[in-house]
C-alpha cells in the first residue's frame, strides 16, 4: 500500500498466486506523483535508482521537462515531477484557461462555426 498519511486516497498493488497476470505495461502507462519542492524531489529520485528502478526517457517529451522517469523491473513507469499538480490545466497545455462551468480546458471551434 502506498498513501500519504491523512490523505483520502492511496494504491494499492495486489496479486494472487493462483491468478498470475502477465505484466503488459505501455509507455503511456505512467503513474505520476508530484513534488513541489526541489531537494525532496532530487531526494526521491535518488531513493528511485537506490531501490533498483532505472531512469529512462519519457515517451512523451512533457514529462523531460521538470521530471524523470523511472521503469521497474516488470517495464511499468513511474514519473517523479518537479512540480505542484493543479486541477485544472491540462498536461502540456498549462496556457489553455479552464471553463468555469467543468474546469476542463477551453476548446477552439472548428473552422467555419461559432
Amino acid at each position: 500500500m502506498l498513501g500519504v498519511a491523512g490523505a483520502i486516497y492511496h494504491l494499492e498493488f495486489t496479486y494472487s498466486r493462483k491468478h498470475p497476470v502477465r505484466p503488459a505495461p505501455t509507455v503511456e502507462d505512467l503513474a505520476v506523483f508530484y513534488i513541489p519542492a526541489e531537494s525532496e524531489w532530487q531526494a526521491t529520485c535518488a531513493s528511485m535508482l537506490a531501490a533498483g528502478f532505472k531512469q529512462v526517457t519519457a515517451f512523451n517529451p512533457y514529462w523531460e521537462l521538470r521530471g524523470r522517469t523511472y521503469e521497474d523491473r516488470d517495464s511499468y513507469r513511474i514519473v517523479l515531477q518537479q512540480a505542484e499538480w493543479r486541477v485544472g490545466v491540462e498536461r502540456g497545455h498549462a496556457s489553455r484557461p479552464a471553463t468555469p462551468q467543468t474546469g476542463a480546458p477551453k476548446r477552439a471551434a472548428p473552422a467555419g462555426r461559432g
